[in-house]
């Protein structure tokens, strides 16, 4: 068996990487969360809840889309099926509201908030606030943690900077309303029960773990689904091996095949101050510069685009 990857990498900075080796490989297999999610808007067309969207893109079927609405929602979708599917698609027309890279940039720092969900909301607070300064103060504190790229804040404002950081520090009354987006879906918190949901039930280490028939049949639906259309073929059990050697073959090339998407990705990228201040120490810097962005002054003293 031999299949082809291919990778087309942009030239606006690591955004456009998964973020990192074991989200590649699910991508991969088209069991990615921001895969499914783009599938699960399928369910406008979900409208009898005796169906269900295996035939579809999304293909999911009727007992894990049910279980989906409900653990997404808080509602017995099996009893209020029109109720929690409308909370749901109202969900995802603010999620498709946000910039592409925005909103891939939002669900990879969800899946490892854990306990700085507070400060980063807080973070967007702040850039939400109608007083410019509070927004300044707030972009200006993001960029003066050691370790900005890692940060969560760090993330979300890379992946909003197109034309790098300094630029974006002038256009702050623009990132407002961005901010103000992903805080409501933040407190929501129904795309990160979605993530969750997703998260579990897409796991390959369930088809890798598989070992019998009986647990075989206990893998969802869903799942097995999705890795069919990888393989172009309905799944069964008998061809539990192929699907265990091609698994184990993308993750043995896996981080061959991230580290050269990176370094392409590296050779053909505009290095401008976004990208410096987030991969570069004081130890490793060829120069080491402060910027109080808060101040006016300083930032005119910039060239444009930070070069």
């Amino acid at each position: 068996m031999s299949f082809g990857l291919n990778l087309s990498v942009g030239v606006t900075g690591q955004n456009d990487l998964p973020t990192d080796i074991d989200e590649l490989v699910k991508a991969v297999f088209g069991v990615h969360g921001l895969q499914a999610m783009k599938d699960l808007h399928l369910i406008e067309q979900w409208t009898d809840p005796a169906t269900d969207l295996g035939q579809t893109a999304a293909r999911l079927l009727n007992d894990t889309g049910l279980k989906l609405l409900t653990e997404a929602t808080g509602i017995d979708a099996a009893k209020e099926f029109t109720k929690a599917r409308q909370i749901v698609l109202d969900e995802f027309k603010k999620w498709d509201a946000l910039p592409e890279k925005v909103s891939a940039a939002t669900w990879s720092i969800l899946s490892k908030l854990g306990d700085g969900a507070d400060k980063f909301k807080a973070f967007l607070t702040a850039l939400a606030d109608n007083d410019p300064k509070s927004r300044a103060a707030a972009f200006a504190s993001a960029l003066q943690e050691a370790t900005f790229g890692d940060s969560a804040a760090g993330q979300w404002l890379a992946a909003l900077a197109d034309q790098g950081l300094l630029a974006l520090s002038s256009e702050l009354d623009k990132v407002q309303p961005v901010a103000a987006q992903t805080l409501d879906i933040l407190n929501g918190g129904i795309i990160r029960r979605l993530q969750s949901f997703i998260d579990d039930k897409l796991n390959l280490a369930k088809i890798r773990d598989v070992v019998t028939q009986d647990d075989f049949n206990k893998v969802d639906g869903w799942l097995i689904k999705r890795l069919g259309d990888f393989f172009d073929k309905d799944l069964h059990f008998e061809d539990l091996k192929q699907v265990q050697a091609a698994i184990h073959l993308v993750l043995t090339k896996a981080q061959d095949i991230y580290s050269k998407a990176q370094k392409a990705l590296n050779s053909r990228y505009n290095f401008d101050f976004a990208a410096a201040y987030m991969k570069n120490t004081t130890s490793t810097a060829l120069l080491d510069v402060n910027f109080d962005l808060q101040q006016p002054a300083a930032a005119g003293h910039v060239p444009q685009g930070g070069r």
